[in-house]
């Protein structure tokens, strides 16, 4: 049960949630979309990164959740397993190990996240990437807390495609 009284309707808490203020529930409606369907970062990167989050926000439904974007690439449970056991496994390319790496720490220790770091990333990322692992992880780090703190999270739809949770925000 939501610790808010949510608007009744259709749909779960965690979508009418966002009723309560409909132009903030746009906005972030509308980013819940981008996340998933604008990023220019590889789906393993991605994937790897939401589920980083996910365990260090405790998430049932995200760390349960697999092939959030429906594109059926069919991660195995070993890159689950491997992501959160061993980030720097060789099944992780250079950048995959350098995301994930930065995931955690942000996560866990954003104020290690040093010039060191941020040098060996741009070595490998564009801006732009680097700009979208900044803003996947913080998206998925504070919305994942704000559907905790109120009680929203079993509710959550991440198992559904994102499109039809988010579409309506792309309209002007």
């Amino acid at each position: 049960m939501a610790r808010l009284n949510v608007p009744e309707g259709d749909g779960h808490e965690i979508e009418r949630v966002w009723q309560l203020n409909p132009k903030l529930g746009q906005a972030v409606l509308g980013l819940r979309y981008s996340v998933y369907h604008d990023s220019v970062l590889p789906l393993r990167i991605r994937e790897g990164l939401r589920y980083i989050v996910a365990d260090c926000n405790q998430c049932p439904i995200c760390l349960a959740a697999r092939d959030v974007d429906g594109s059926g690439a069919g991660l195995g449970m070993d890159f689950y397993r491997l992501v959160l056991e061993d980030r720097g496994n060789a099944a992780f390319d250079e950048r995959e190990r350098l995301a994930f790496e930065y995931t955690h720490r942000f996560c866990h220790d954003h104020f290690s996240i040093d010039d060191e770091l941020m040098a060996r990333m741009r070595a490998v990322f564009s801006d732009t990437e680097m700009f979208d692992l900044c803003v996947l992880a913080a998206r998925h780090l504070g919305f994942g807390r704000l559907t905790q703190v109120l009680q929203l999270d079993f509710a959550c739809a991440v198992h559904v495609s994102p499109s039809s949770l988010a579409g309506p925000a792309r309209d002007p």
